[in-house]
């Protein structure tokens, strides 16, 4: 069975000894799922970018998954995706 490669990796079923690094954006990164999910990826060495609504949570998550995976492996982005208008430039 083949599967798209994020779901494959979210399911354990990547294929070791990658060539590239990816960089993985996760939408409610901050808490719960999404940041388990931020540091699964980070455990197999991708970069990640954690996305949602409160700077102060996605702050603490960043530090935490840099401080488990390594410096510089999550970044975080405050965006509010209900609104479209700042994520896409709009007014």
């Amino acid at each position: 069975m083949i599967m798209a490669g994020s779901i494959a990796h979210a399911f354990g079923l990547v294929i070791p000894n990658r060539a590239m690094t990816r960089r993985v954006v996760v939408s409610g990164g901050g808490t719960g799922i999404g940041l388990a999910t931020a540091h699964r990826f980070a455990a197999d060495g991708d970069r990640v970018v954690l996305l949602g609504r409160r700077e102060d949570v996605l702050r603490t998550a960043a530090k935490e998954v840099n401080d488990a995976h390594g410096e510089s492996t999550a970044d975080w982005y405050a965006a509010d995706l209900s609104d479209p208008a700042p994520v896409c430039g709009g007014e």
